[in-house]
């Protein structure tokens, strides 16, 4: 499961013995989280934030995540496509 809020962080929790896997700050308020399951194995994190940016990561090993302006205003939701 993943979690955002107000202090900018992303934390990960293990559904089965809820503990905490591992943390992203992204240092802005976040207002939307999704997740996306590759076939290959691992994921994709999508995080929007409450100054008009959307940053990706894939797992948590990626250590430069990528980060999209999408102008000032607040993202209200982020969505991954299957079909591109």
């Amino acid at each position: 499961m993943l979690v955002g809020g107000d202090d900018g962080i992303v934390s990960s929790f293990d559904m089965h013995t809820h503990e905490l896997i591992d943390i992203w700050n992204i240092g802005s308020r976040i207002t939307c989280v999704a997740c996306l399951s590759l076939d290959e194995g691992g994921f994709v994190v999508a995080a929007g934030t409450g100054d008009g940016r959307v940053w990706i990561r894939q797992d948590w090993e990626e250590f430069i995540p990528r980060q999209h302006e999408c102008g000032n205003r607040e993202i209200l939701d982020v969505k991954f496509s299957k079909d591109g």
